[in-house]
């Protein structure tokens, strides 16, 4: 509005704030207003940071989910056709990104099947799941044709896997947390997904459940 005003009398509202300023109480009101202008942006940019890191809630009141806005870590994987994957692949493409491991017979192919649905739900086939194994120890490379064709995964979809140093330190650098068992092999986790958007950066995570993920790729 000041702008409009500006543009239109210039002249006319200078020389009458020229005026109003030659008074103290002028002077004391002008500066009253600046401040309320400073502290309306600063609240407003509260606001809006608030908003970015605030959880979003499920209907039952857990809270999964999470807006972020992070790069995406260096990665160099070996996926179910013997190709080295990097995130760089990626570019220009949403993306779906979760953990599961081989052995798993209970959550893991229940978050392969969750996110499929997810997709085709909101009709976003070009979204491709990328999934990192929880146990390169096993889920070696020569095994993950068989693993995501157990998961049901598509052409596009990844399993990826490698030394398990490296896999280690991409999932400690997404903060994926499990635990396995030195007796069995098999890990405990949780079930995570991220979300990842066509510049590379993560922009969304949800830990428990993946109500979110339609919603996600409906407003990517």
């Amino acid at each position: 509005m000041l702008g409009m005003l500006m543009a239109g009398w210039r002249q006319s509202l200078t020389r009458d704030l020229r005026r109003v300023m030659a008074y103290r109480w002028g002077r004391v009101a002008g500066l009253g207003t600046v401040a309320l202008m400073i502290a309306g942006i600063w609240t407003a940019g509260v606001r809006v940071r608030r908003a970015l890191d605030e959880p979003f809630v499920t209907s039952d009141g857990t809270v999964v989910q999470k807006r972020l806005d992070m790069e995406a870590p260096a990665m160099s994987l070996t996926d179910q056709h013997g190709r080295l994957t990097t995130f760089a692949d990626f570019r220009g493409h949403t993306v779906l990104l979760t953990f599961a491991f081989g052995h798993c017979s209970t959550v893991c192919p229940v978050i392969a099947s969750a996110l499929r649905s997810a997709r085709d739900q909101a009709h976003r086939p070009d979204v491709p799941i990328v999934i990192i194994t929880l146990d390169p120890w096993r889920d070696t490379p020569d095994r993950l044709q068989t693993i995501a064709e157990g998961w049901g995964l598509g052409a596009e979809d990844r399993v990826l896997s490698g030394d398990v140093a490296d896999v280690e330190r991409i999932l400690d650098a997404l903060g994926v947390g499990r635990q396995r068992d030195e007796r069995t092999g098999d890990v405990t986790h949780g079930q995570t997904v991220l979300g990842i958007n066509a510049l590379g950066r993560i922009t969304w995570r949800a830990d428990g459940g993946w109500s979110g993920v339609e919603q996600f790729l409906r407003r990517s």
